[in-house]
């Protein structure tokens, strides 16, 4: 509790700050900032009670930060390749199509590293192991 209050306190000044300083590009900023600041308490909490290093922590999520940053450029990519919008139905569009665009490239980048990985134990496994089981209970569903 003690944490997330503490992180709420440094959240919400900021993020208010970064809109007065910057409108919406100030909110994202801030945003990222107390976002990475959060992160790096968390992984000093993680250290403290079970001793694991914070390149022991990074090496653990290296498959998620890898497609984080393959979305993150292809969404940037894509952002650039859209003409300016010009009204707000132009810019919805763009906002669906980038969303899209970035949680294919996020997923495909995370499943293709696992594979890469020989499919190692992890969150990935366990969403194929579940995705299996709701496939089986849905044909023993259909076939009565």
């Amino acid at each position: 509790f003690v944490r997330d209050l503490q992180n709420f306190g440094l959240r919400v000044p900021l993020i208010a700050l970064g809109m007065f300083v910057a409108g919406l590009p100030g909110i994202l900023w801030a945003r990222a900032l107390t976002g990475s600041v959060a992160i790096a308490f968390n992984m000093a909490v993680v250290r403290s009670i079970t001793g694991l290093g914070y390149g022991a922590q990074l090496a653990d999520n290296v498959r998620p930060l890898a497609a984080a940053l393959a979305m993150t450029g292809g969404v940037l990519l894509a952002h650039r390749s859209f003409p300016a919008a010009l009204n707000w139905q132009d810019q919805l569009l763009e906002v669906v199509a980038v969303t899209v665009i970035g949680a294919f490239l996020y997923v495909g980048s995370l499943v293709i590293l696992w594979l890469a990985a020989r499919m190692p134990d992890g969150p990935e496994k366990e969403i194929v192991l579940t995705m299996k089981q709701m496939g089986n209970r849905f044909a023993q569903s259909s076939e009565h």
